[in-house]
């Protein structure tokens, strides 16, 4: 089985409390969640399984450096991306 590239985006940091109660999930209220948004060669959210090791490990070392204070937060679209102009002309 080939493994979709995908090319994530994180949206953001979410507290366990703040998960809505239709998700219908049993999460600690102190607990962190990352809502990101994939994008692969298929529009539709590829299974699990199907992500590769790079993408999976990309996301361990987000979750270290947002627990570690090493994050921006972008709360708009034009927040976002003012923020890549400025890290891209650096």
């Amino acid at each position: 089985m080939s493994k979709v590239k995908t090319s994530p985006k994180i949206i953001k940091y979410i507290k366990g409390s703040e998960i809505p109660g239709s998700w219908e999930v049993k999460v600690q209220p102190s607990q962190t969640f990352v809502v990101i948004e994939v994008k692969g060669e298929d529009e539709n959210l590829p299974s699990e399984e199907m992500f590769t090791d790079e993408f999976i490990e990309s996301i361990k070392r987000s979750e270290e450096d947002y627990k570690a204070g090493r994050f921006t937060r972008c709360e708009t679209d034009e927040e976002i991306d003012n923020f890549f102009q400025k890290i891209l002309n650096e």
